[in-house]
């Protein structure tokens, strides 16, 4: 099942110890504790289960969020994207 619309690992200590919470994933919530998130509010708006499905990924905000000095993960969230849409092409 996944947890977040981008493709970050809401479930790993790293996301835990760079957020300070245990989060349920944007998947399971309404709204993001820090407040709205565009990229949920925007792949949930085309009705995509993730950012992966969307014709302009990568798109520049999720590049930004991906490469965040503080708070990205080098690219690591589009990659797990790719490979959620890897593993549906192959079911």
């Amino acid at each position: 099942m996944l947890k977040s619309r981008c493709g970050i690992y809401c479930d790993t200590a790293a996301c835990k110890e760079a957020f300070g919470f245990d989060c349920a994933g944007c998947t399971n919530i309404e709204s993001a504790p820090w407040g709205d998130c565009e990229i949920k509010i925007c792949c949930e708006g085309k009705g995509h289960e993730h950012c992966g499905l969307c014709a302009a990924f990568p798109c520049e905000t999720l590049k930004k969020y991906a490469n965040d000095p503080e708070h990205g993960d080098n690219g690591a969230r589009i990659e797990q994207c790719r490979e959620w849409c890897k593993q549906k092409q192959e079911a």
